[in-house]
């Protein structure tokens, strides 16, 4: 499922969006909508997205940004 944003700024040709799943645009504004009903500022939805949170809090930014790179680029298999 595309969005209209991932087709505007050309991400269907991207690693991470041929080889992981995403969320429909709905289910991440319903998230989104309900956290704000609860009066949070910050949320994550899904335990695969909390997890890549959690380590990219432990390791360094170079790190983050070097990995983020490989898998846009397809280069993580």
């Amino acid at each position: 499922c595309y969005t209209k944003y991932m087709k505007i700024d050309n991400l269907q040709k991207s690693y991470m969006f041929k080889k992981m799943d995403t969320c429909s645009a709905e289910y991440v504004a319903r998230i989104g909508y309900n956290a704000l009903m609860k009066g949070k500022s910050l949320v994550t939805s899904g335990f695969p997205n909390k997890v890549v949170v959690f380590l990219t809090r432990l390791s360094p930014r170079i790190l983050n940004a070097k990995v983020s790179g490989w898998i846009n680029l397809g280069k993580l298999k």
